[in-house]
């Protein structure tokens, strides 16, 4: 009898602990990102750094710059080790799309939607849009493990670092089946913000019926190295939004 007794009582403090409040782990990690006032405060960032993308037995290095605004605008510029510029994404505010300094074309679907919904800062920002049904999936003593909806529906899953309340991992499967998960480490301190300065994205493909060799072939790695973060910049001209060749 005593024996039940203490399960019960494990069981009730593990719930007691299981149920902490979501939004005081979101309260957390806000804080620990730099607080509300200087996040909402922030109304442009640009990063600036290296990435190598691996594809099967191929990897090549690049180097990247990404400008982000607070109203959604964003400009992903690819270079390869010359300089030259091999691939452009950009949100104008109503279209998405994709190409090279000359010629472009625009995002349909999914991938329109994903690009444009792509939250600023952190999706907790507008959890409306952004971070709805979060759901407390489980927490152990080293992070916590969080789920919730984004605007296409689809189940997203983060790891809270207990230690920091920062953001180390992300994973979601888009409609077309697809697994994708971004790891953050390093983070260090810009302007105020705590960032990461190392992310490593790998995207899982659908492959049913492939072989191992075929699946493996289709896994593509992207490991981003931060080698400068500019917070509200001056002289963002809204014209470098814009399409090219559009």
């Amino acid at each position: 009898m005593r024996f039940l007794f203490i399960s019960f009582c494990s069981l009730f403090v593990s719930l007691a602990v299981f149920a902490q409040s979501t939004d005081e782990l979101i309260a957390k990690n806000l804080e620990a990102m730099g607080g509300m006032p200087k996040l909402k405060s922030t109304e442009n960032i640009a990063f600036f750094g290296t990435v190598t993308i691996k594809q099967g037995g191929r990897s090549t290095d690049f180097i990247f710059s990404q400008v982000m605004t607070k109203d959604g605008k964003m400009l992903f510029r690819l270079s390869n080790q010359l300089g030259r510029i091999v691939n452009l994404q950009g949100f104008d505010g109503v279209d998405a799309w994709v190409g090279t300094e000359t010629r472009s074309k625009l995002m349909q679907g999914e991938a329109k939607l994903d690009f444009i919904h792509n939250a600023f800062l952190t999706r907790f920002m507008d959890r409306e849009r952004h971070a709805k049904d979060i759901k407390l999936v489980s927490r152990i003593k080293q992070e916590t493990e969080l789920s919730m909806r984004d605007l296409l529906d689809r189940r997203v899953t983060i790891v809270l670092d207990n230690a920091t309340n920062l953001i180390t991992k992300e994973s979601y499967q888009d409609l077309q089946g697809n697994f994708h998960v971004i790891r953050n480490s390093n983070f260090k301190t810009y302007d105020g913000l705590v960032l990461p300065s190392s992310i490593r994205v790998t995207q899982l493909p659908n492959c049913k019926g492939c072989s191992d060799v075929e699946s493996d072939n289709k896994i593509v790695t992207m490991n981003y190295t931060v080698n400068e973060i500019v917070v509200n910049a001056t002289g963002i001209d809204p014209k470098m939004f814009q399409r090219t060749g559009g």
